[in-house]
């Protein structure tokens, strides 16, 4: 233990604890938020409780988009591979219209998804002025659902993968 105390303390010490935030963090043009935005609504709460694994890892935000889905009446594919394939999933109708209920797959590195595998998210609302309101996991961490708001021109931007 001797040994650690002299490493750490030869190597710049303890790092300090992350000051604390307001809970809204600035994430590829969207701000992410652990709480439904105020304007914005959910057309049914969200319940990871009953959430299941099957082929996509717990917490995941394919997990998430997967069972979110299912809570609300959409179907998506137990095999869509990562978030930014299901854009590419085949038997998938995708738009570029924002559309309440799809899935938003971003391609990677697009709007802060990872820059290898991409990222996929629900869209729980799109507004009159089309901007749009989505549910994730995994980007405050494994299994932590949080929301981002986009406004009307950068939704424009997005692939929404329709459901069944």
């Amino acid at each position: 233990m001797q040994k650690l105390d002299t490493y750490i303390d030869e190597h710049g010490g303890t790092p300090k604890a992350p000051e604390q935030t307001t809970g809204k963090t600035r994430d590829g043009g969207g701000v992410t938020t652990g709480d439904v935005p105020q304007g914005y609504s959910l057309t049914k709460e969200i319940n990871t409780s009953s959430h299941t694994g099957l082929s996509y890892p717990w917490g995941q935000c394919t997990w998430f988009v997967y069972n979110r889905g299912k809570e609300v009446g959409v179907s998506f594919g137990k095999y869509m591979g990562n978030g930014g394939q299901w854009m590419s999933a085949p038997g998938y109708q995708t738009t570029h219209t924002p559309t309440e209920h799809s899935a938003l797959s971003f391609s990677p590195g697009q709007a802060g998804a990872d820059p290898t595998y991409g990222h996929i998210a629900f869209v729980e609302q799109v507004k009159s002025d089309g901007s749009i309101l989505i549910s994730e996991s995994n980007i405050k961490g494994l299994g932590v659902v949080s929301y981002r708001t986009f406004d009307a021109e950068t939704a424009k931007q997005f692939t929404y993968v329709i459901g069944h």
